[in-house]
């Protein structure tokens, strides 16, 4: 079966650098650097330079009732180094236990490692009396790992599943509550992913069970002190139950425990110049298409007389993406005849207008499709409970879910949408939710796992997603195609490497519309919707709901932090958008940089009204003239009146869109109703 080499560098990564120098080893990939010096685990993590550790990551245990930290390891870099891949072993022990570490680095940063721990057991040369043989107490009842990460390296969090958690000692939950400004205490239960970043950079621990782990209460914890934060995996606070009885009697042979888990820091790969170059729609999308996707592009808008296809392409789209009802059966990449036909109409004439095409897919098997009789359960995803999700879609179906634990999964994914794109030309995938793991119990393929008693649990398949995001990735992208992924809120920091771009916002729309929250917190959207400490565009989908929320309102929220809504509407929501694109093209994307509100100098703007906020793309011209454009938003429902006052003054000024903007005796005045906006340029002396 033919399939795109997925094992060699791909772009935008360089080849792994790795070096040994006295003991000390160290890994550079694309923008970081991983350095272990006399520690188990890494003694410095940098990311653009910047280091995230405040000092060696640590790694203490409860040793025959005393507390200590292991320390006096020794490194070792592996032989076996390629362009791809480089993996450091570290070794150490106390009197009684020893403990080794692994750590395979991949080119695009992601980190794969272990922790073993063992009784120290007798050597050979005391087995033959050569030396004395110490007496030794093998009773181990705590082993905890601490990453000390710099105060400044750590403003958000974010926690996938969504868990409920102690926060300062407060009780929370929800998708709201995932993610946010970093308090000063997190006390999790286990959880998968745990992300900890700032506006450029982060740290990500990621694990897909918690296997061997055994601890009361809440084993995560992140806890912010004067010259560090502190995340802390308490994998053991008892005796392992392995080794119940034995220690004493038995220590020596004690068989080794391994706890593994993986990490990433971000960004994992450049921020695009001109993050906003794709302009795109999103049909039938929350704002349902109830015709074929051919028949509605190519009738009249509206009674306007104007073709919706040429509507599109006048209001400046360039990428039309085509949700689920391209296809006659989910998800399938074995087209019917109708929809091979809908297809070839729809692209021809895409292409012929210069805009790209991009197909929806998900993460299921459809039981109209052919494949459904020939793949057998060990290729299906299985829940605990025989009642997982199934949606029913029309014509009539089930669509269950599938698990890519199982390479047949792969074969069937990534080898027939390989097969669509040749065909039919596609210009990359959506990706709609496919990469966001979920808990699989099916043995089959060798997902779950069972505990002393023998009782199943499910586990959490990202590193079989990764894998196949990166043989995807290996098919599209050196066709220059997208891979868009709605990340429904986890973002699978394994994989995130192998992907282009994120749109999300699904799921926090629904308190907006039931009145349930009036804005998105601020904390939420700095931690998983700007995408600059991950080095990757975002885009909201903005399911407007007149008056509940509105297009406007969506715009508010977005632009301040940079990023902007995807229109899933060829009405008035893709007249708003192509009025702010229009609005970006003045700015010349190789000399701007972005300055949101909360990182422009104090004294840069100056507003009379505290909830009126600017963020700005500013730039320097050919003349020296300090340039900007900039994105103003009222930040909340009720109305609001500003005046702004911008430092060097203004010597030139344009209103580009949104509420109409003034220049008054140099100040810059706006009245805003509820979450409105404006986009306007500004030049001044520097």
């Amino acid at each position: 079966m033919y399939t795109a080499d997925s094992s060699k560098v791909m772009r935008p990564w360089t080849p792994v650098k790795a070096s040994e120098s006295d003991g000390a080893c160290k890994i550079d990939v694309w923008g970081r650097e991983f350095a272990f010096d006399g520690s188990l685990f890494p003694s410095s993590l940098t990311s653009q330079r910047r280091e995230l550790l405040a000092g060696a990551i640590r790694v203490t245990v409860c040793e025959n009732g005393e507390e200590k930290t292991v320390t006096a390891a020794r490194s070792f870099l592996m032989d076996d180094v390629t362009e791809e891949t480089a993996t450091v072993v570290c070794s150490a022990d106390t009197l009684n236990f020893i403990f080794n570490t692994s750590f395979r680095v991949e080119y695009d940063g992601c980190v794969f490692a272990s922790l073993t721990v063992m009784s120290r057991g007798q050597s050979i040369l005391d087995s033959l009396g050569y030396t004395k043989d110490p007496e030794l107490h093998f009773n181990l009842t705590g082993l905890t790992l601490e990453i000390p990460l710099k105060p400044e390296a750590v403003r958000y969090y974010s926690v996938w599943p969504f868990v409920s958690y102690l926060a300062d000692g407060a009780e929370k939950k929800g998708v709201l509550e995932s993610a946010g400004f970093l308090p000063d205490k997190l006390e999790l239960p286990f959880c998968n992913q745990l992300y900890l970043g700032n506006d450029e950079a982060g740290f990500a621990f990621f694990a897909e069970d918690s296997a061997n782990w055994e601890y009361d209460g809440r084993p995560i914890e992140v806890v912010r002190r004067e010259n560090e934060v502190v995340l802390r995996l308490r994998l053991l606070d008892r005796e392992p139950s392995s080794w119940a009885g034995y220690a004493e009697s038995l220590g020596r042979s004690l068989d080794p425990i391994t706890f593994k888990f993986g990490f990433i820091t971000t960004p994992v790969k450049p921020l695009p110049e001109q993050p906003y170059r794709e302009r795109a729609l999103h049909i039938d999308c929350a704002k349902k298409v109830l015709v074929d996707y051919d028949k509605f592009l190519f009738s009249e808008f509206e009674d306007t007389g104007e073709m919706t296809f040429d509507r599109i392409e006048r209001l400046g789209i360039n990428t039309l993406y085509i949700h689920e009802l391209w296809n006659d059966i989910q998800n399938s990449q074995y087209l019917t005849r109708n929809t091979a036909r809908r297809l070839e109409k729809i692209v021809t004439e895409a292409h012929r207008r210069g805009i790209k095409v991009i197909p929806y897919f998900g993460y299921e098997i459809s039981t109209l499709s052919p494949l459904w009789p020939e793949i057998g359960e060990e290729v299906r995803f299985k829940a605990t409970s025989p009642h997982a999700w199934k949606w029913y879609r029309l014509p009539a179906q089930r669509a269950p879910r599938l698990c890519y634990n199982a390479e047949e999964a792969w074969d069937i994914f990534v080898e027939g949408i390989r097969r669509l794109i040749e065909k039919f030309h596609f210009d990359g995938v959506y990706l709609d939710s496919t990469l966001t793991p979920k808990f699989c119990a099916n043995e089959a393929h060798g997902c779950g796992t069972r505990d002393a008693k023998g009782e199943l649990h499910p586990t959490c398949g990202m590193l079989a997603i990764r894998d196949m995001m990166k043989r995807l990735y290996a098919v599209i992208d050196p066709m220059g195609g997208i891979i868009n992924c709605h990340t429904n809120m986890c973002i699978n920091f394994s994989a995130m490497s192998f992907y282009h771009s994120i749109w999300d916002g699904e799921i926090f729309q629904m308190p907006l519309w039931r009145g349930e929250i009036t804005k998105l917190p601020e904390g939420y959207y700095r931690a998983m919707l700007t995408g600059r400490a991950w080095g990757m565009p975002v885009q909201m989908l903005c399911y407007a709901k007149p008056p509940l929320w509105t297009m406007e309102e969506g715009i508010s929220l977005c632009i301040l932090f940079g990023t902007l809504p995807k229109s899933n509407d060829t009405g008035k929501p893709l007249e708003l958008m192509s009025e702010i694109w229009t609005a970006l093209d003045c700015v010349p994307w190789d000399k701007a940089k972005f300055r949101p509100f909360w990182q422009l100098e104090e004294g840069a703007v100056k507003s009379s009204c505290d909830t009126v906020k600017v963020s700005v793309w500013e730039y320097t011209d050919i003349m020296g003239r300090s340039c900007k454009l900039c994105f103003c938003a009222n930040t909340v429902r009720s109305p609001a009146e500003a005046a702004l006052e911008f430092a060097g003054g203004i010597t030139g000024f344009s209103s580009l869109c949104g509420v109409p903007a003034e220049l008054d005796r140099g100040k810059v005045r706006l009245s805003f109703e509820g979450f409105g906006y404006s986009v306007f340029y500004i030049e001044s002396e520097k």
